[in-house]
């Protein structure tokens, strides 16, 4: 459990701050297709789209698909028009009969919030992120008293990173998924070198 907890402070991720999520608005942009105006705990808005796949009363799981450095949450979910599969593989998951969610990450919302004086990297910001809106769907569906199903969380590049340490720290994440992303030395060189490594979880 110290190993996980030092591990969370090399890469400026702690759950000191209460998780809390919710939808402020809603609104169709295609078929079966939705863009979310979501709030976090930090008390900021980011942008989830909401793909659900057609004729499908259960989903045969929900995909959280991250995007990468250089690209959208609106470019995972086909919506730039290319076929590319590491463009558009969330509307893939969508196409297969899967539920998916793609948040805004990768410091795409500008953050007013101060994040180093809390312990949080923009890395931890993203997981965070990931972490409310996984929690939010999971109550949703008990609260509507649909079926359990698997949760993957699906990275590509800077946000297979993301999807490893979603699998390590959050709850709720059935398995996940990165695709052309870093090396497992990568958390070995970062935790060694991030200014994140010695610092101490402060209480909220």
């Amino acid at each position: 459990k110290d190993k996980l907890r030092d591990l969370g402070f090399s890469v400026g991720w702690h759950d000191n701050i209460k998780p809390g999520g919710r939808i402020i608005s809603e609104e169709q942009c295609g078929e079966k297709l939705y863009k979310i105006n979501f709030c976090g705990r930090f008390g900021l808005n980011y942008c989830v789209f909401h793909g659900k796949p057609k004729g499908v009363e259960v989903p045969e799981g929900i995909v959280i698909a991250l995007h990468g450095s250089s690209s959208g949450p609106d470019y995972v979910m086909g919506l730039d028009g290319k076929e590319d599969y590491t463009r558009r593989y969330g509307a893939y998951w969508v196409e297969k009969g899967y539920e998916v969610y793609a948040p805004q990450v990768n410091w795409s919302s500008s953050t007013a919030f101060d994040l180093v004086n809390c312990n949080y990297s923009h890395l931890g910001d993203d997981l965070a992120k990931i972490d409310d809106l996984v929690r939010f769907i999971v109550e949703a569906r008990k609260g509507s008293g649909g079926k359990a199903v698997p949760i993957v969380v699906a990275g590509i590049s800077y946000s297979g990173k993301l999807a490893a340490l979603a699998g390590i720290f959050l709850e709720n994440i059935d398995s996940i998924i990165t695709i052309a992303s870093v090396g497992a030395d990568w958390f070995d060189i970062h935790a060694r070198n991030s200014q994140w490594a010695n610092i101490k979880a402060k209480k909220y």
